[in-house]
Formats: structure tokens, C-alpha cells, sequence
């Protein structure tokens, strides 16, 4: 059955949202890897769709599951085979299927692009920052859908489907890399908040941008100069030393500190078998 030839309504709308999951699934080579969801949302009933089996690339491992980011090929003949052979996911309708058709509009989402501009609808049809909307515009066209833009993923969606029902459904304990969805930081750890998690990240990426592990690696004990506030009248200035733990070619590098020079190196001489330089850093 070719879509080109199936019924078209004026007034029908898709969104397909391309999402990395939160779970795992064994890889070709049988190491772990993060799936990507492909997902079509009827925007005007609500219903989640994907197609019926039988017709998947060789990647797959779902109809709307692949083991790695779809290309535009991938998203396009699934979306083909959602008009031809579509099947509603919803809980309530699951397994219906409904009578083959094209949608006038689509629009596209993925993971990076899943919340840009939320509540501004007037920027959304100029926005192209979803590789989808223009590699996949050329195809669609030919099927005669020809309204095709980027549109923002609504929140409830992620948060209780895609988080709440199909990634915890996704985690085989009979896998010893398998594990079933934990919750967030900020719900399963006291005190971690939004704030502190984007503080605590953007210090992890200045780390690695700065690759203490060229500039540090052949140095002895680095001092340390930091300032302690117990409160806002009370504050000293502290000194410790770091000795360099790890490489980069380990996979892990960081530092052990000590609060004497004389520990310090100790544990480098440990670590790095008393090569490297006699100056200090700070």
C-alpha cells in the first residue's frame, strides 16, 4: 500500500518526538547502548502511534525503537508505515488500529530540542534547530505533507509517559547491566536541587575542558588555597595538598588531598613512582 494513495484530512496534525532514552538495550556487539523512540502523537485526539511489526530496518529492536540517533531515512519510513499500518499505544486503546491515512502537518521534536520555546508559538515555525524538519521536509513533500515545522514536546508528556511508563518497562533485571528506572537526583537524593545539579555540572565541564590531566600529570603535589565560610563572620583561609590520581588513558583521573605536603607526596610517589617535576601549583 503506498501512503501517497491514502485519504488526507485538511484539519489532521502530528508530532513526532525523537527521544534517547533513559534505559538500555544490548547492541550488535552486545554492549549496552541508549535507544532512541521514535513517537507519533495525534494532536488531535491524543493518541500515541506506531505501526503494526514486520517492517523494521535491521536496527531495530521495536517499531519504533532503534538502537542508535534515526536517520532522516529511519524516521521517514517508519512515518510511512504509520500511515499505512498504524497502531495506537495508548493504555486505554492499546493495540487498536486505525484506518490508514496521511496528516496535513507534522511537526518534529527530539531530545535536545524537546523544550525550546515552550509557551512562544510564534517562533516555532522558524525554528530549524531539530534536524528533522528540514531532512525530512523533501520526503513528506512527496507524500504530499507539506506543512512541516518544529514544535516544543509538551512536559506532561515526557514526564509521565515517556519517563513514567514506556523507560521503566524498558529495564531487563535478567541483564546484569539492567536496571530498573531510578528517579532523579532531585528526588532520590535530600537536598540535591535543579540549582545545585547545574552548578555541580557546569564545574564537572569546566574540568574537562580544562584537562588537568596534560597540565597536572607530570607535576608533584599541587597546593591547594581555598576559603572556608562556617558563616558570615567567621571565615579563614585553608591550604591543602593534591596528589595527582589516574590518567586519561584509565578512563579516570582526579586528585587525593592531603593536608600536609609531606602526605601529598607520599601518594604521588605512590601514584607516579617518584617521576615528574619539583615545582608546586596552585
Amino acid at each position: 500500500m503506498s501512503a501517497l494513495s491514502l485519504p488526507q484530512r485538511g484539519d489532521s496534525m502530528w508530532q513526532c518526538y525523537v527521544h534517547k532514552l533513559r534505559a538500555w538495550v544490548a547492541g550488535d556487539d552486545g554492549v549496552p547502548v541508549r535507544p532512541y523512540l521514535m513517537l507519533v502523537i495525534s494532536t488531535e485526539d491524543g493518541a500515541l502511534l506506531t505501526c503494526e511489526p514486520g517492517d523494521t530496518d535491521g536496527e531495530g529492536v521495536g517499531g519504533n525503537v532503534v538502537k542508535s540517533a534515526p536517520s532522516a531515512e529511519t524516521v521517514m519510513a517508519f512515518l510511512q508505515r504509520v500511515m499505512t499500518y498504524p497502531r495506537v499505544m495508548n493504555t486505554s486503546k492499546a493495540g487498536e488500529k486505525r484506518t490508514p491515512s496521511r496528516p496535513s502537518a507534522i511537526r518534529f521534536a527530539d531530545t535536545a530540542t524537546a523544550a525550546m520555546h515552550l509557551g512562544d508559538p510564534d517562533k516555532w515555525a522558524d525554528e530549524t534547530a531539530c534536524p528533522y524538519v528540514r531532512s525530512c521536509a523533501a520526503g513528506l513533500a512527496v507524500l504530499g505533507v507539506h506543512d512541516c515545522t518544529f514544535a516544543p514536546v509538551p512536559q506532561q508528556l515526557v514526564r509521565e509517559i515517556i519517563r513514567g511508563q514506556i523507560e521503566p518497562n524498558m529495564a531487563p533485571q535478567n541483564q546484569e547491566w539492567g536496571t530498573q528506572h531510578l528517579p532523579g537526583l532531585c528526588q532520590s537524593v535530600e537536598g540535591f536541587t535543579p540549582a545545585f545539579g547545574a552548578s555541580l555540572f557546569a564545574a564537572a565541564a569546566d574540568f574537562a575542558r580544562a584537562a588537568p590531566w596534560e597540565s597536572l600529570a607530570s607535576r608533584r603535589p599541587v597546593r591547594i588555597t581555598y576559603r572556608l565560610v562556617l558563616r558570615e563572620d567567621v571565615k579563614m583561609k585553608l591550604t591543602a595538598f593534591g596528589a595527582v590520581v589516574g590518567d586519561r588513558d584509565s578512563g579516570s583521573f582526579g586528585l587525593s588531598v592531603h593536608k600536609t605536603l609531606e602526605e601529598a607526596t607520599a601518594a604521588f610517589e605512590h601514584e607516579c613512582g617518584g617521576g615528574g617535576e619539583d615545582d608546586e601549583g596552585e
